[in-house]
């Protein structure tokens, strides 16, 4: 389940509370998914917490529950490097949002995370397919995303501008833009393609180079002449 941390507040005195805590380590890991930050926080004999995505505690980094871990999480820091420690308690606790209140010493650090549906198992299993037969490993997918819808606009752009040069006002960009949202990449330039053969036919495209007369010096020009009379 995935976590979006909404507000992150610092207050600089510590509150006067009698309500229950426990304690907190908060560890910075580089592992093979990046860097991030692993929140632990002391629940009964064992450990929960988030793992979170980012090198600093901000609003909306995104992260991901802990599972139950061992507590001596707390004393050993099996080479991973401490942020800070300190006390912990609950300030808010529903199902879709949760505030933490983290004791630093003299100050206090709040944190509010939302729950962010809408990411299922098969959409992760799918990518992670994905990933797998392209060889590229799963935090590349981002990127070429970005790229894919970099290049459906670029795509439906080119179309829509041939579209209103050859069929003026009689062309429904809103209708088609609308169908595009619907179409996937390859569909979406078999369409385009149809458009360009349309553009060239009535628009013939010019060769990539003309033939240009060679210009000559005097001398050559002369030699020229002279050659043209004894053979005439």
């Amino acid at each position: 389940m995935f976590w979006e941390i909404a507000e992150v507040s610092r207050c600089g005195t510590a509150p006067d509370t009698q309500e229950e805590q426990g304690r907190f380590v908060l560890h910075r890991h580089d592992d093979g998914e990046g860097v991030h930050l692993d929140l632990r926080l002391e629940w009964g004999d064992t450990l929960s917490g988030w793992r979170i995505a980012g090198e600093n505690l901000e609003t909306g980094l995104w992260a991901t529950e802990k599972m139950p871990h061992p507590a001596d999480w707390l004393t050993q820091d099996r080479g991973l490097e401490r942020k800070s420690a300190g006390l912990w308690r609950w300030e808010e606790r529903s199902e879709d949002r949760r505030r933490v209140a983290l004791q630093i010493g003299e100050e206090t650090v709040r944190i509010t995370l939302e729950r962010r549906r809408g990411i299922s198992a098969e959409t992760v299993r799918a990518l992670s397919d994905l990933a797998k037969e392209s060889k590229m490993p799963f935090s590349a997918l981002a990127g070429l995303a970005a790229d894919g819808l970099q290049a459906r606009a670029r795509e439906i752009e080119r179309f829509c501008a041939l579209s209103r040069m050859l069929d003026g006002e009689g062309f429904d960009e809103a209708g088609w833009r609308s169908l595009f949202s619907g179409m996937s990449l390859r569909e979406i330039s078999d369409r385009l393609a149809h458009v360009e053969i349309r553009h060239d036919r009535l628009h013939p495209p010019l060769p990539v180079s003309l033939p240009e007369k060679l210009t000559e010096d005097e001398g050559t020009s002369r030699m020229r002449h002279a050659y043209q009379i004894l053979h005439s």
